[in-house]
């Protein structure tokens, strides 16, 4: 690696103010993620082809002394600052395991999955940032930790909040909440989650929080009307009449085809039954108002799928048609962290192939390959959202060149954008293109960013004078 590569600039901006207690550490963090950024991998020893660099990783994750804490900490300021300037930045939260190997159940980990396939491995929540034209920027807030391999003999719906994962979800959003206002950049986090996270603690922390949150209904949750009669979820935003429909393009995927979905939508204001303070009398129950939209598709659903449907509840306004349609776009956006998930874990860093010795170590791989995973996604987005941005912008002129010279395209008459920069990375990386194609994904933009660094080295390298 050097100076003249932009995942060295990538990595000073991630991890340039972490504060691991000395320089010299410091200095480490920046060049090991530099380098796991110019060629993503699971593995240590893939990622670093010279033996000085492998031995510099290794020493970094298997220090003692270097705070994993510390390096969120920086990483997540980072996230959050690439969103300055925002008004708002959408935050998907979701939970997610890292399997790892660990035959002799001697590293340190958890039970991933069910007691019966006997998985090893860490869970992990994490909170993304991703601004409002669909690209995310970074980690805003990441919490690990390992479930006992023998469950508690106990009922869990009796369990107080602070005894359940539901509150590392809590301590996540409020992480990332507090991280947003620290910065003072004037732009507000809108949570986005799925099912997993409809819980009453959930929901009424944002509620009462003042907190703006946007999570898919998993519950026909109960209700209270304004004449004080019960009510339940479902059959109060049915009765709704229609606001208005829109047009989406569907993709497609193993289960379902591609087309244009005619969705509408409902939407009211609810008031939920959230628990109750002390006691199961009717008389405590805790009552608090949200909106809620449907989303349906109506009419362009193919025999044999289910059509698309999606019940929000939310903070935001939503009883508008536009608003409800703001809704509905930020939820959207939540898939974002999926594709963040998958090239992490499997595709593009694949850190689950990790086969480091302790649990600790694998955390401190595991911070530095979600970031690297981030700047993956995010450069595959910026290519779509902001295709003619000249390539300068994330990318150095000795990784533009050395991608002109080795994917051999048609010089362009003016300078690369960044369109044509991740053109020519993808083709480096395997990527055939073509009408059906789409654009090209995290993986084979990895592979080409791996191609591309021999190439920068060597330009850099004759770059230098004579007598250096």
């Amino acid at each position: 690696m050097n100076d003249l590569a932009s995942a060295w600039q990538w990595a000073r901006s991630e991890f340039g103010a972490v504060k691991l207690g000395n320089a010299l550490r410091n200095r480490r963090a920046v060049a090991v993620a530099a380098g796991y950024a110019a060629r993503p991998a699971g593995r240590i020893t893939a990622v670093f082809r010279d033996s000085a660099g492998r031995e510099a990783a290794f020493r970094f994750v298997e220090n003692g002394a270097i705070e994993s804490e510390a390096l969120m900490a920086s990483a997540h300021t980072a996230g959050i600052k690439r969103c300055s300037g925002e008004g708002v930045a959408y935050v998907p939260v979701d939970k997610s395991s890292l399997t790892i190997a660990d035959h002799r159940d001697e590293k340190g980990l958890g039970m991933v999955g069910t007691s019966k396939k006997n998985g090893h491995g860490l869970h992990v929540l994490t909170a993304l940032a991703v601004t409002s034209d669909g690209t995310p920027q970074g980690i805003a807030a990441q919490q690990y930790w390992t479930r006992p391999r023998k469950a508690k003999n106990q009922q869990r719906r009796f369990r107080p909040v602070e005894e359940t994962e539901t509150q590392r979800w809590l301590d996540v959003m409020q992480s990332a909440a507090d991280g947003f206002q620290a910065e003072g950049t004037n732009c507000r986090p809108w949570f986005q989650i799925d099912r997993e996270g409809d819980a009453r603690a959930i929901l009424r922390w944002a509620i009462e929080g003042g907190h703006w949150l946007t999570v898919r209904a998993a519950w026909d949750r109960r209700l209270r009307h304004p004449d004080d009669t019960p009510g339940l979820l479902w059959a109060t935003i049915e009765r709704q009449p229609v606001i208005g429909s829109y047009s989406v393009e569907v993709a497609q995927a193993p289960n379902r085809q591609a087309r244009v979905a005619n969705m509408e939508l409902r939407a009211c204001e609810v008031t939920l039954e959230l628990g109750y303070p002390t006691s199961y009398s009717a008389k405590r129950r805790i009552l608090r108002p949200i909106n809620a939209v449907l989303a349906r598709e109506v009419g362009t659903t193919p025999r044999g799928e289910s059509p698309l449907e999606w019940l929000l509840l939310t903070t935001r306004p939503a009883l508008a048609f536009e608003e409800a349609r703001a809704v509905v776009r930020g939820y959207t956006q939540r898939w974002r962290i999926e594709e963040f998930h998958k090239t992490w874990k499997s595709g593009a860093c694949r850190i689950e192939e990790s086969q480091l010795r302790a649990r600790q170590h694998l955390v401190r791989w595991a911070i530095l390959a979600a970031s690297v995973a981030v700047r993956i996604v995010r450069i595959a987005y910026l290519a779509r959202s902001k295709p003619d941005e000249a390539a300068t912008i994330e990318f150095s002129e000795h990784e533009i060149h050395a991608a002109m010279l080795l994917a051999k395209p048609v010089a362009p008459r003016r300078k690369p954008t960044l369109k044509d920069m991740v053109g020519w990375i993808a083709r480096l990386g395997g990527f055939v293109g073509g009408k059906s194609a789409g654009p090209p994904g995290p993986l084979v933009l990895a592979r080409g960013l791996a191609e591309i660094e021999t190439g920068v080295q060597m330009l850099a390298a004759l770059a230098k004078k004579p007598d250096q």
